[in-house]
Protein backbone atom coordinates (compact mmCIF):
# COMPACT_ATOMS: atom_id res chain seq x y z
CA UNK A 1 0.00 0.00 0.00
CA UNK A 2 0.87 3.74 -0.75
CA UNK A 3 -0.65 6.72 -0.62
CA UNK A 4 0.18 10.70 -0.13
CA UNK A 5 -2.70 12.68 0.79
CA UNK A 6 -2.04 16.45 1.92
CA UNK A 7 2.01 15.95 1.27
CA UNK A 8 1.39 12.93 4.30
CA UNK A 9 2.78 9.71 3.06
CA UNK A 10 1.32 5.80 3.82
CA UNK A 11 3.38 3.19 2.86
CA UNK A 12 3.03 -0.73 4.06
CA UNK A 13 7.24 -1.85 5.28
CA UNK A 14 8.48 -3.48 2.59
CA UNK A 15 6.75 -2.12 -0.29
CA UNK A 16 8.25 -0.68 -3.58
CA UNK A 17 7.15 3.32 -3.97
CA UNK A 18 7.46 5.79 -6.74
CA UNK A 19 5.61 9.46 -6.88
CA UNK A 20 6.34 12.70 -8.55
CA UNK A 21 7.52 15.84 -7.01
CA UNK A 22 5.90 19.04 -8.59
CA UNK A 23 8.37 21.96 -7.62
CA UNK A 24 6.27 25.19 -8.02
CA UNK A 25 7.19 29.11 -6.87
CA UNK A 26 4.60 30.88 -4.86
CA UNK A 27 3.32 32.52 -7.50
CA UNK A 28 2.46 29.23 -9.57
CA UNK A 29 5.13 28.94 -11.89
CA UNK A 30 6.57 25.24 -12.21
CA UNK A 31 10.39 24.83 -11.62
CA UNK A 32 12.09 22.61 -14.26
CA UNK A 33 14.76 20.78 -12.68
CA UNK A 34 18.18 21.74 -14.30
CA UNK A 35 20.99 19.53 -14.98
CA UNK A 36 23.28 18.82 -11.74
CA UNK A 37 20.37 19.21 -9.39
CA UNK A 38 19.14 16.38 -7.08
CA UNK A 39 15.76 15.81 -5.04
CA UNK A 40 17.29 14.34 -1.87
CA UNK A 41 14.53 12.36 0.61
CA UNK A 42 15.21 11.67 4.43
CA UNK A 43 13.09 9.62 6.22
CA UNK A 44 13.63 9.34 10.13
CA UNK A 45 11.42 8.09 13.60
CA UNK A 46 11.28 11.81 14.62
CA UNK A 47 13.38 15.19 13.85
CA UNK A 48 16.98 14.53 14.92
CA UNK A 49 16.66 10.42 15.14
CA UNK A 50 19.00 8.46 13.54
CA UNK A 51 18.36 8.53 9.58
CA UNK A 52 15.61 5.34 8.68
CA UNK A 53 16.20 6.09 4.92
CA UNK A 54 17.57 8.25 2.20
CA UNK A 55 17.24 8.12 -1.48
CA UNK A 56 18.58 10.68 -4.11
CA UNK A 57 16.93 11.40 -7.47
CA UNK A 58 18.37 13.39 -10.19
CA UNK A 59 14.87 14.11 -11.61
CA UNK A 60 11.53 14.93 -9.98
CA UNK A 61 10.56 11.82 -10.03
CA UNK A 62 11.41 9.56 -6.01
CA UNK A 63 11.96 5.84 -5.73
CA UNK A 64 11.81 4.04 -2.37
CA UNK A 65 13.00 0.63 -3.25
CA UNK A 66 11.92 -2.96 -1.53
CA UNK A 67 15.52 -2.74 0.00
CA UNK A 68 15.04 0.53 1.82
CA UNK A 69 11.75 0.49 3.02
CA UNK A 70 11.92 -2.83 4.74
CA UNK A 71 13.87 -1.16 7.36
CA UNK A 72 11.62 1.53 8.38
CA UNK A 73 9.86 1.13 11.72
CA UNK A 74 6.26 0.92 12.15
CA UNK A 75 4.15 4.16 13.09
CA UNK A 76 4.36 7.42 12.66
CA UNK A 77 7.80 8.81 11.08
CA UNK A 78 9.17 12.53 9.66
CA UNK A 79 10.36 13.00 5.90
CA UNK A 80 11.54 15.61 4.05
CA UNK A 81 12.52 16.10 0.40
CA UNK A 82 15.12 18.96 -0.05
CA UNK A 83 15.82 20.12 -3.80
CA UNK A 84 19.38 20.60 -4.29
CA UNK A 85 20.71 22.80 -6.92
CA UNK A 86 23.61 22.30 -9.31
CA UNK A 87 24.36 25.97 -7.98
CA UNK A 88 25.03 25.07 -4.32
CA UNK A 89 21.48 26.04 -3.24
CA UNK A 90 19.20 23.96 -1.01
CA UNK A 91 15.68 24.32 -0.59
CA UNK A 92 12.95 22.01 1.42
CA UNK A 93 10.10 21.14 -0.95
CA UNK A 94 7.96 19.12 1.42
CA UNK A 95 8.86 18.33 5.36
CA UNK A 96 6.28 18.60 8.33
CA UNK A 97 4.78 21.26 9.74
CA UNK A 98 6.41 21.85 12.73
CA UNK A 99 8.66 19.81 15.37
CA UNK A 100 6.09 18.10 16.69
CA UNK A 101 4.30 16.64 13.62
CA UNK A 102 4.64 13.61 11.67
CA UNK A 103 4.28 12.92 8.41
CA UNK A 104 4.24 9.59 7.39
CA UNK A 105 2.97 6.43 8.73
CA UNK A 106 4.57 2.78 8.12
CA UNK A 107 2.23 0.29 8.00
CA UNK A 108 3.55 -3.05 9.29
CA UNK A 109 3.31 -6.33 7.24
CA UNK A 110 0.96 -8.70 7.55
CA UNK A 111 3.61 -11.51 5.70
CA UNK A 112 6.06 -10.25 7.77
Amino acid sequence: MFEIRNNCIKITKGDTAQFDVNIGYINGVQYVMQPGDKLHMTVRKRIGSAVLLEVESTTNRITLPHEKTVNLVKGNCVFDIELKSAAGEVATIVGPKDNSTYNMYVIGEVTE
